[in-house]
């Protein structure tokens, strides 16, 4: 929730080891090894009173400070902590005496009771708290320095108290920085997730000018995303600038990587010409769907783009094309006459629907303008129409197959029924005029076929295939 306060959780964790205590006869210890042994077993000694004392669990003085041990594990002994303790024992005769003190003392140990809870804070609190303590620190070293004349003791220990203070604000602001590290490489991390889910590349400040910049300026064409939501229509940008082409596909290789359905490994080029009042798109003819002002881009045909023209890459990708210079009034280079604008010219509206134009429609229309006496002209116009619809349909059902199928065994074709099966023409001795001449209407119907010899498996109404579709 962007609404939330930012809340720091924070923790230490301590491992300490405790040696063990050695008795000079057996060890035979002498010179700096003794004297480390003696610091061990003085250390050791003092963390089995400060244990005894915490058993017995009485408001009484506990020596934290009387060892350096202790006193770092005041926090795990006595506060809020969860401590575990591990006691090391030797089944040997002659190391008894040893591991029954150790028993009693593990024994004392279980008694000792802390209490964890969670360490949280909101981060302006935390700032508060920091401020306070430093202010503190500070007034204790101004006591101090007053308090040297006329109480040298008073002097030191308000020193010692500012001392201390100062510790542990470095202490809590280390703990703070850590968190704060731990969440920037968190959001990091969620920002790398969301730019490869929106197929972006991580380096994006490069594309958007600076030190290292690919060419993009501020007259750079770019690529805005089309959406029927509100929300994330033009949230989604990609600059087009000058140079070598810009391809486009599902590949990392890719300087726009798109990766969905109708999107191969390379869909296509888009190269900036004219000093970026021009672009270009060059089909692949690799497979995959490129539409320009919703007509399809024959294979490796080279189609010019304007300002605003409508780029659908796939089946999940529009875009609609920016040009700075064209929207700024600057004059755009001069129209060739022999330059294929996808049946649409600068200045003209573009179509508000895709086209399916292609062999298969062309077959079908010519196969409705024999029978053209027999339906009439209304209900041809009306079967292309339908045609065209389900045509695209069909492609984005081949594009899936080619997805679930590996080696891909099927193949989705559109066809026309002229005349009704035979079991529905017996039928139709039970129907009325009108019903039996709807069913002798032409039919639109899917052709599924075997990719590896063309045979047909079988003959789906359209229905039927959308059934299929949705499954």
């Amino acid at each position: 929730d962007g609404n939330a306060r930012q809340r720091i959780r924070s923790s230490t964790l301590n491992l300490i080891d405790l040696a063990g205590s050695e008795r000079v006869k057996k060890s035979g210890a002498a010179g700096q090894r003794m004297r480390e042994g003696q610091n061990i077993n003085s250390s050791l000694s003092v963390l089995g009173q400060v244990i005894c004392k915490l058993a017995v669990g009485k408001l009484q003085h506990v020596p934290f400070r009387q060892s350096k041990l202790t006193y770092l594990l005041t926090d795990a002994l006595s506060g809020n902590s969860r401590t575990l303790m591990v006691a090391a024992i030797s089944p040997a005769l002659s190391e008894t005496e040893e591991t029954l003190g150790t028993l009693r003392f593990a024994s004392s140990v279980k008694k000792v009771r802390t209490h964890a809870v969670s360490n949280e804070q909101d981060a302006v609190e935390s700032d508060l708290l920091l401020q306070t303590m430093r202010s503190e620190a500070e007034e204790l070293k101004l006591a101090a320095k007053a308090a040297v004349s006329a109480s040298p003791q008073q002097a030191r220990r308000l020193k010692m108290n500012a001392e201390a203070v100062e510790h542990a604000v470095l202490s809590m602001q280390t703990r703070i920085d850590k968190t704060m590290w731990h969440q920037a490489q968190t959001a990091e991390r969620m920002r790398c997730e969301a730019l490869a889910g929106l197929s972006l590349p991580f380096a994006i400040g490069g594309m958007l000018g600076g030190p290292n910049d690919d060419g993009v300026t501020a007259n750079s064409p770019y690529l805005l995303n089309i959406s029927d939501d509100i929300s994330l229509a033009g949230r989604l940008l990609y600059f087009l600038p000058e140079g070598s082409p810009i391809s486009v596909g599902s590949e990392e290789s890719n300087r726009i990587r798109l990766r969905g359905l109708g999107i191969p490994d390379r869909l296509c080029e888009i190269t900036v010409v004219a000093g970026g009042k021009g672009v270009e798109v060059q089909y692949s003819g690799a497979g995959g769907r490129l539409l320009v002002d919703g007509v399809a881009v024959a294979n490796n045909q080279v189609r010019a783009l304007y300002h605003g023209a409508r780029i659908i890459f796939g089946r999940a990708f529009a875009f609609r094309l920016v040009i700075p210079l064209a929207s700024q009034g600057g004059s755009l280079p001069a129209l060739d006459e022999d330059q294929d604008y996808g049946g649409q010219r600068p200045d003209a509206a573009p179509s508000p629907f895709p086209s399916c134009e292609g062999d298969l429609l062309q077959r079908l229309r010519a196969l409705l303008d024999a029978v053209l006496p027999a339906i009439g002209e209304g209900e041809s116009g009306e079967l292309m129409r339908r045609a065209s619809e389900v045509q695209n349909d069909v492609d984005e059902a081949n594009e899936l197959l080619k997805e679930i199928e590996q080696p891909r065994q099927q193949v989705l074709e559109l066809g026309v029924l002229l005349r009704a099966p035979p079991e529905q023409r017996q039928a139709e001795l039970t129907m009325d005029s009108s019903a039996s001449r709807a069913s002798r209407s032409p039919q639109l119907v899917v052709h599924c076929c075997r990719v590896t010899d063309g045979e047909l498996i079988s003959v789906w109404p359209t229905v039927r295939f959308y059934q299929h579709l949705e499954e």
